[in-house]
């Protein structure tokens, strides 16, 4: 089995930069791009994770129930 190393992509949001996020990726050995504030550049998920997410969701009914 291949050991992958895993990277994530965090934009500066709150949850992103808390300690104790910080703390967890660096006890689990995950890496952290980071991505500039207020960046012109597109973040890497929005050419891969997006058109996947909006593939695996196409004709399916979401429902709000809070409404």
């Amino acid at each position: 089995m291949v050991k992958r190393d895993w990277y994530f992509h965090f934009d500066k949001a709150p949850c992103h930069t808390a300690n104790s996020t910080k703390e967890f990726l660096a006890k689990k050995g995950i890496k952290v791009i980071d991505h500039l504030p207020y960046s012109p550049d597109l973040a890497p998920a929005d050419f891969f994770y997006s058109p996947v997410m909006k593939k695996m969701l196409e004709g399916v009914e979401i429902v709000d129930k809070s409404v």
